[in-house]
Formats: C-alpha cells, sequence, structure tokens
C-alpha cells in the first residue's frame, strides 16, 4: 500500500485536501517526531488511512473526520477533483464532496 508522512495537529491528518481523525491520534498532536508519522491508504478506499504507531508499532484505523463523507476510491477522488478545478471553485473537502459522482 502506498504511504505518506504527516504531522499530526488538533484537527488530525490530511492528505489531498481530505481530513482524517481518531482519538488515537491524540497523544501524537505536535509531536516533533522526525520526518513525521507513516500513513497508510488502500487506493480502492480512501475514506480510511492506517496510522503506524511508533510506539506500538501496530497500525490504526483512521477514518474521514466527517463521517457523512462516503466511501470513495482514489479515482473517483481524482475525478471529482478534476470537476471542482474545471469548474474553478476553491479546492476543499466540501467542494469534492460536492462533486462525487455529479
Amino acid at each position: 500500500m502506498p504511504y505518506v508522512e504527516r504531522s499530526v495537529q488538533e484537527y488530525g491528518v490530511v492528505i489531498d485536501h481530505l481530513y482524517y481523525y481518531d482519538d488515537v491520534l491524540r497523544p501524537h498532536i505536535h509531536r516533533k517526531d522526525k520526518g513525521g508519522y507513516i500513513f497508510k491508504r488502500d487506493p480502492r478506499d480512501i475514506s480510511i488511512i492506517y496510522f503506524l504507531d511508533p510506539q506500538t508499532e501496530q497500525y490504526y484505523d483512521i477514518p474521514f473526520r466527517n463521517a457523512t463523507h462516503p466511501a470513495i476510491s482514489i479515482w473517483e477522488y481524482r475525478d471529482a477533483l478534476k470537476k471542482v478545478k474545471d469548474r474553478n471553485k476553491e479546492i476543499s473537502e466540501e467542494n469534492i464532496s460536492k462533486h462525487l459522482k455529479n
């Protein structure tokens, strides 16, 4: 699975304009671990990312912060992002969500 490195903020984690959060991230907010934390994402369903906790060396599921967003693939996401850009809309999670399958 592809992975990215990110820091953890109060709002969670952002990957490709999409916000993810779960309470398991709380102890890691604003920590300055070298290189950031590792998050993996299955391209078939990007509604969940997998957080590698460096202390436990276990992966934890981290869902979309906004639970009303549907499960989507990376390809559906890219199509929605293209629609947002083509319509000169602000690139935001809300606008991307509005353009899913429209």
